[in-house]
């Protein structure tokens, strides 16, 4: 029987496809969910395996991690800008984990994965991956019924199930899931460059045309049997023209088979009693430890030893993350009290604002460019609060991995974290602070509010134990998955037994 109550019944088998997934390759959260989701898949007896790009390096760290790697001998070819592309394919495997890994070095050899501008030479990775995970299904012994898609990158699979000359003869059962990490992506080309990857009959008004552009989000949203958003709000925000980037029509048009299902996090890797690269570890019942931690660590980072709260910040440095509202209430907010860490790289001139906020206030703002995991850890482990300001945010890890580590989050009412964050002042089981108003005045004003309450050492105490009993963990979204991907093929149960 399985975690669902079902016994017997064919074992469900969904291929997860993404151009990146932690810890191989990593540009944002996706990767994270890409590593996450699938594991807690086949923990609830689904056999979930993921298929990505094999980056310079990545096999490497496979072996650094200890993770099986085996090559399968099997040959991926695909016909795109009229040469054929040969991939080879690995399969790597950590515990019941299954990653298949697609080596093509004249197309996968750019770490960096996403380029600044879409042209056709950007775009053949996306378009090979696309297409060789169809392809995929057809040379080794894994035959899903669910292939789960992942933003705009990978769009292009089910494009082709709907238009490709060849590949929509993969379609039969295979159901598709087109999952939306951040709208603001869409895969926006020139018409011309869908014949060259074999996708030009997918141009018109009911495929992926769009002002005279091609848009591939447009066609993954049309060709998928559901489609899904990280969050139930921001499910909700796209279909309106605030968020919905030109394609909230569309969207609403298509809602019979939207649903916003919550990313969760990795609790076992963001786990602050066994984290390595806490010096001082420590859990909701030992915050006395959490303390010292937070002691060392902002003597480490350079700040003073006021009294105020230690703000983190671990993040991309763009206006989407609101740092456009963010850095003209740092001043302001110092003068109040408050010091702030920084953790991160983007818009040129976010970073030169922060870099001169750091000189003129030495002392109190540690300024950090690029990124670096083990220094992101040591920040959630210290912060008194962590700051989110989001114009807007499909959902959102830093929040969760705040309030697990201790950090109580700051954080505009918006996508996931408008659905993950309760206010202090609006709800007696409240575990941090909300605004609504895009503005710095209201960031402020919010600040403001944590001051006081965090004055209060008792309150505070408690403010942090509601946040860090919170479990948002993948456990409730898996089985909303489970139970999507049952609709979609109309497989009433599957067995639990796991294969390789």
């Amino acid at each position: 029987m399985d975690i669902n109550g079902n016994s017997g019944g064919e074992k469900l088998k969904v291929l997860h496809v993404s151009p990146e997934m932690a810890p191989l390759s990593k540009v944002g959260g996706l990767a994270d969910v890409v590593y996450s989701l699938p594991r807690a898949l086949r923990f609830m007896g689904v056999d979930a395996r993921v298929v990505t790009p094999a980056y310079d390096g990545v096999f490497d760290k496979v072996r650094d991690l200890g993770w099986d790697l085996s090559n399968t001998r099997k040959l991926l070819r695909v016909s795109l800008n009229w040469e054929v592309f040969t991939a080879r394919v690995w399969r790597a495997s950590s515990g019941d984990h299954v990653i298949y890994l697609i080596e093509q070095e004249e197309l996968f050899s750019d770490k960096s994965i996403y380029r600044e501008n879409l042209d056709l030479k950007g775009l053949l990775p996306f378009a090979f991956l696309s297409l060789a995970s169809l392809e995929l299904t057809r040379i080794v012994p894994f035959n899903p019924h669910v292939i789960h898609l992942h933003d705009w990158g990978t769009s292009m699979t089910c494009i082709a199930m709907k238009w490709h000359p060849y590949f929509r003869r993969f379609a039969g059962d295979l159901r598709s899931v087109f999952t939306i990490h951040n709208l603001a992506h869409q895969g926006l080309l020139p018409a011309d460059h869908l014949q060259p990857i074999g996708l030009h009959e997918a141009f018109h008004i009911n495929g992926v045309e769009f002002y005279g552009m091609a848009n591939l989000v447009k066609g993954a949203i049309i060709g998928s049997d559901a489609i899904t958003t990280v969050s139930p709000t921001y499910s909700h925000e796209i279909q309106g023209p605030d968020a919905g980037m030109g394609l909230d029509g569309l969207i609403r048009s298509h809602s019979w088979k939207l649903k916003g299902i919550l990313n969760g996090l990795d609790t076992d890797y963001w786990n602050p009693s066994t984290d390595p690269a806490i010096e001082i570890n420590f859990d909701v019942s030992s915050l006395e430890q959490r303390e010292k931690f937070r002691s060392l660590f902002v003597k480490d980072a350079g700040l003073d030893e006021s009294q105020g709260p230690v703000i983190g910040s671990v993040g991309r440095l763009y206006p989407q993350k609101g740092m456009d509202i963010l850095i003209p209430a740092i001043r302001p907010l110092i003068h109040e009290g408050f010091r702030f860490i920084f953790l991160g790289s983007g818009d040129p001139y976010f970073q030169g604002e922060l870099d001169q906020l750091a000189r003129e206030f030495p002392g109190r703002i540690r300024v950090t460019l690029g990124y670096d995991e083990s220094l992101a850890h040591r920040i959630y482990g210290s912060s008194d609060m962590f700051v989110m300001p989001s114009l807007f945010e499909p959902c959102g890890l830093s929040q969760l991995i705040a309030l697990r580590y201790g950090a109580v989050p700051i954080a505009r009412k918006t996508g996931g974290l408008a659905d993950t964050i309760t206010d202090v002042h609006a709800n007696p089981e409240g575990y941090g602070y909300l605004f609504s108003d895009y503005s710095s005045h209201s960031l402020i004003r919010t600040c403001l509010r944590a001051l006081d309450d965090f004055k209060d050492p008792s309150r505070w105490r408690d403010i942090i134990e509601k946040g860090m009993k919170k479990d948002f963990s993948w456990k409730n979204s898996a089985l909303e998955y489970v139970k999507l991907y049952k609709d979609i093929t109309g497989l009433k149960g599957h067995s639990s037994d796991s294969s390789n």
